[in-house]
């Protein structure tokens, strides 16, 4: 069945057909590529070692590494926009309320903001992003030390937390990006052309009104240099980036979702999907969202090829300071200290 869009994760990646069933590939450790049997849904996201998901009904579903409380999604809501980070994931509700869970060593769980209404949200390494219906949430939740959680003044439209940067596109659709600079990651290009963006570990991409993408930021693995054409969407994971191409720009207004043909591109593979009689990726958040008032993120989503085993990092070796490296062109992650099963053993961390 063809994928019509997909989400990476940190190891693994997931998509969703064009008859909304979830199909997984790639590292599975802790068991984040394993699937709840017979799952569908409108959304997937993938964290390092958990991969959560709303389903059709708008409910949230999470499976994988259990350590941190990754796979404790709320039980109850109808959800409409959500985001994985490393060990934490953060969701939007229909009344514009914001739910955290998982890891929270940097309060990027506890410190949610627990009153006003949002647009959009996003989980970082350690850290989290919200929009409210005015200005940037002013707090930004979690780690400090970098600068990723200290936001320029002003009113925007979307937000990515990365690694150790952050980056947002302003409602004249420029952009600003603060935190850890070591790459460039968080100097993006100028211009007022921009709808979206994404930031990982020492990148940044922005997609543009007419479809482009730009990137910016550490050039290994290709990740500054992306596929020239028309694209609808482009969703970040922790060293590698997809975009899903499309032959209507610029996205569609609201309204009933329209068949098209769409094919998705990341680092020289192609995937083409037949006639998909589903809205675009993020059309059914858009929807539902005006319903309720709400104007949900419609970002990360596109379909990405397998991924080569990467081995775990013994502990104690990876970086911990400053912008993280990678030991390794598979796609090695920066360092955090390991936190302890509920067993009493180190987890391994792969940095």
């Amino acid at each position: 069945m063809p994928l019509i869009t997909a989400s990476p994760g940190w190891y693994s990646t997931c998509g969703i057909t064009d008859t909304n069933d979830v199909v997984c590939w790639g590292d599975d450790d802790e068991g984040q590529a394993s699937l709840p049997l017979g799952l569908q849904a409108q959304l997937v996201r993938g964290g390092e070692y958990h991969t959560c998901a709303i389903t059709l009904t708008g409910a949230l579903r999470c499976w994988g590494s259990f350590q941190s409380g990754q796979t404790f999604a709320p039980t109850t809501g109808t959800w409409l926009a959500l985001s994985t980070g490393r060990e934490h994931s953060c969701a939007l509700d229909n009344t514009g309320s914001i739910a955290c869970w998982g890891g929270d060593a940097d309060h990027q769980v506890s410190n949610r903001p627990t009153s006003g209404v949002w647009t959009a949200v996003s989980a970082g390494f350690n850290h989290s992003c919200a929009i409210a219906s005015g200005p940037l949430d002013d707090l930004l939740r979690g780690a400090t030390s970098n600068g990723q959680s200290s936001a320029p003044a002003g009113s925007y439209i979307d937000v990515a937390a990365g690694v150790n940067h952050t980056c947002a596109v302003l409602s004249n659709h420029s952009l600003a990006c603060w935190g850890v600079n070591s790459s460039l990651q968080a100097t993006p290009p100028a211009g007022s052309i921009y709808d979206e963006v994404v930031a990982g570990n020492q990148y940044s991409c922005a997609l543009s009104q007419t479809g482009t993408i730009s990137c910016w930021g550490n050039s290994a693995y290709g990740i500054t240099n992306p596929p020239t054409g028309v694209f609808d969407e482009i969703v970040g994971g922790f060293d590698h980036v997809c975009a899903t191409r499309s032959r209507r720009r610029p996205h569609p207004v609201l309204g009933p979702p329209r068949p098209l043909t769409a094919s998705a591109s990341a680092a020289g593979y192609t995937r083409t999907s037949a006639h998909c009689p589903l809205p675009l990726p993020g059309e059914h958040e858009r929807l539902q969202a005006a319903l309720h008032g709400l104007h949900a993120p419609h970002r990360e989503q596109a379909t990405a090829p397998p991924r080569p085993h990467q081995p775990r990092r013994r502990r104690g070796t990876g970086p911990t300071a400053g912008s993280p490296t990678r030991p390794s062109p598979c796609g090695a992650a920066p360092a955090l200290r390991a936190r302890s099963t509920a067993r009493g053993r180190r987890r391994r961390s792969r940095w």
